[in-house]
C-alpha cells in the first residue's frame, strides 16, 4: 500500500485550525452538487481511487452522506420510528455494572464520573448514530499526562472525514466540520489525531468505531442502504398526499378569457385568484363573475382530482413493509399483519430473532466501547445493558414466555363479570371447571349462552350442550342461564 506514502503527514497538536477555503474538487467538481441515491456498481472512483479533497477523504461523490442520511431520519417517519425503536431496545432500558461493590471509594468515585459521561454520550445520540451511519464518532479528552480519560462528547459522523490513512488504509487523523455542507471560510475545520493510548501528546483525540460490511472502503454503509428508496417513498408520500388533499377539497381549474390584459394587470389577476381561491383554507368558497356581456365572460373548466387514494394506502402498506425488512424487523413486530402468521406465537418468535440479529449486536458493541474506557481508567469493573422485557411490549405474553390469545383475555373477562355479578346476588358457589377452560372453549361457551338469550336455544337445549360439551355441572349452568334470563 505504499501507493498512499505520499498522503502521509507529521503529527501534529490538536487541535488545529486548517485553512477553510474551499478549493476545486478534482472528481466531484462542484463542491456542492445533486447527489442521487442511486449508486453505481463501479464505485471504485470514489473510494480506492485517492480521492482526497481539501475535506478530506469523501464518503460519497460530493461527500454529503452523513447528511443525507441524517435527514432521512426526520424526513420518513416510518424510517425514524424503526430508529428510535431500535435505539430505545439497545439502551432504553439501562444497564449494569458488575464488579462496582468491590471498589474503593476512590475508583468508586471515577465510575460514577465514567457513567455520567456514558448517560450523556447514549442521551446526545450515540446509539441513533449507530443505527443511521454504522458508526460513532467519539471526542475523547485526557488528564495532564494522558494516563485517564476525563471527558467524552459524542460527535455527528456526518462531521468527521478521514484525513490522511496509512498504507493499510487505516485513518491517521480526521477532519472535523459542524456542517460540511457549509464548507467554506466562515466554517472552521479542526483536525484531531485519531485515538491511540500510546500518543501522550495529543489532549483531544477521536475515536471513530465503524462496523464492517460489504461495501465498506474507507467508510462503513449504513445497513438499511437496500431500503433507502422505499423511505425516500414514505418522505415524499406525505407531501403528495397533502397536494392530493388540497386539490380534491379545491379543485385545480382552467379559466380562459376571452380578451388580452396587459403583463402587469394579469399578474394581478393571477395573484388574486390564487390568494382567494387556492389551498384547503378556501375550500367551499363561490367563484363569482360579473360581465357585461357575453363576450367577455370567462369560460371556467373544473379539472376533476386524481382517485388515488386506495393506491396510496397500498403504497404505504408495501413502503412500511419494505421498510421494516431493511431493518431487520419482521412487520407484525410493529402491528402489520401477515397473511398465514400465527398471530402472537409469531411475534414472540419475530421478536427474538430481530433481538438476536439486531439489539443484542448493538448491545455488544457499544458496551465493548465503554468497557474499554473503564478498562483504561484502570477500573475492573464490566458494563452490560439491560434487555428490555418483552411483557412491556406485548400484554399478550404470560410472565412464563407463555403466549395468551387475545380471545382467551376477552371471554375470560366477559364469564368472570358474569361470575361475580350473579354470585353476589345468590349463594350459588361455582367451582374452577369455568375458569379452568381454555379460549376456545370459554368462546363455545359464550356462543351457546348467546343463542339461549335470543331465542335460538330452549333453556333444555342449552343445558344440554354446556354439559356435554363443556363438562359444567347443574348449578354452573343454572348459574350462567339464569345471567341471561
Amino acid at each position: 500500500m505504499g501507493l498512499f506514502d505520499r498522503f502521509k503527514n507529521k503529527k501534529e497538536n490538536t487541535p488545529v485550525i486548517l485553512s477553510t477555503q474551499p478549493t476545486e474538487e478534482k472528481k466531484t467538481g462542484r463542491i456542492m452538487q445533486a447527489f442521487s441515491t442511486f449508486w453505481p456498481l463501479n464505485t471504485n472512483a470514489i473510494y480506492t481511487d485517492i480521492n482526497r479533497t481539501s475535506r478530506g477523504y469523501l464518503d460519497s461523490p460530493d461527500g454529503l452522506y452523513g447528511n443525507f442520511l441524517n435527514n432521512l431520519y426526520s424526513a420518513s417517519p416510518i424510517h425514524g420510528a424503526l430508529i428510535n425503536l431500535k435505539s430505545m431496545l439497545t439502551a432504553g432500558n439501562g444497564y449494569t455494572i458488575e464488579g462496582a461493590e468491590d471498589l474503593n471509594m476512590s475508583s468508586k468515585i471515577q465510575l460514577n464520573q465514567l457513567t455520567n459521561q456514558f448517560d450523556n454520550l447514549i442521551d446526545n445520540g450515540l446509539v441513533l448514530d449507530y443505527f443511521i451511519h454504522n458508526r460513532v464518532c467519539i471526542l475523547v479528552t485526557w488528564n495532564k499526562d494522558n494516563t485517564k480519560i476525563i471527558k467524552l462528547k459524542r460527535i455527528n459522523p456526518a462531521s468527521v472525514n478521514i484525513n490522511t490513512i496509512d498504507g493499510q488504509m487505516e485513518p491517521i487523523d480526521y477532519l472535523y466540520c459542524w456542517n460540511w455542507a457549509l464548507f467554506s471560510s466562515k466554517v472552521p475545520v479542526i483536525r484531531y489525531p485519531k485515538f491511540d493510548q500510546s500518543n501522550l501528546k495529543d489532549k483531544t483525540q477521536i475515536l471513530m468505531v465503524q462496523y464492517q460490511n460489504p461495501e465498506q472502503r474507507l467508510y462503513s454503509m449504513s445497513t438499511y442502504k437496500g431500503a433507502i428508496k422505499s423511505i425516500l417513498t414514505d418522505k415524499e408520500s406525505d407531501t403528495h398526499q397533502l397536494a392530493w388533499l388540497k386539490n380534491a377539497m379545491s379543485p385545480s381549474v382552467v379559466i380562459s378569457f376571452p380578451f388580452d390584459l396587459d403583463e402587469e394587470e394579469k399578474a394581478d389577476l393571477i395573484d388574486g385568484l390564487r390568494s382567494d381561491f387556492t389551498d384547503t383554507e378556501n375550500a367551499g368558497k363561490v367563484f363569482t363573475t360579473f360581465s357585461k356581456t357575453r363576450d367577455v365572460l370567462p369560460s371556467i373548466t373544473q379539472l376533476a382530482p386524481l382517485d388515488v387514494a386506495s393506491g396510496f394506502l397500498d403504497l404505504v402498506d408495501t413502503t412500511t413493509r419494505k421498510i421494516c425488512l431493511g431493518h431487520g424487523i419482521d412487520p407484525q413486530i410493529i402491528g402489520l399483519k401477515t397473511a398465514g402468521s400465527l398471530g402472537n406465537a409469531d411475534f414472540v418468535y419475530q421478536y427474538n430473532l430481530f433481538n438476536q440479529g439486531q439489539i443484542q449486536p448493538a448491545q455488544q458493541k457499544i458496551q465493548a466501547i465503554f468497557n474499554d474506557f473503564l478498562a483504561i481508567n484502570g477500573l475492573s469493573v464490566m458494563l452490560s445493558f439491560r434487555d428490555v422485557d418483552i411483557n412491556k411490549l406485548n400484554p399478550s405474553v404470560a410472565t412464563d414466555g407463555k403466549v395468551i390469545d387475545t380471545a382467551d383475555i376477552v371471554a375470560q373477562e366477559m364469564v368472570q363479570e358474569a361470575i361475580e355479578v350473579e354470585t353476589a346476588k345468590s349463594p350459588i358457589q361455582v367451582n374452577d371447571t369455568i375458569r379452568q377452560m381454555s379460549g376456545r372453549e370459554n368462546q363455545q361457551m359464550m356462543r351457546i349462552i348467546r343463542q339461549y338469550a335470543s331465542g335460538k336455544l330452549n333453556k333444555s337445549q342449552a343445558s344440554v350442550l354446556l354439559s356435554t360439551s363443556l363438562g359444567l355441572s347443574e348449578e354452573e349452568i343454572t348459574l350462567l342461564l339464569t345471567i341471561e334470563e
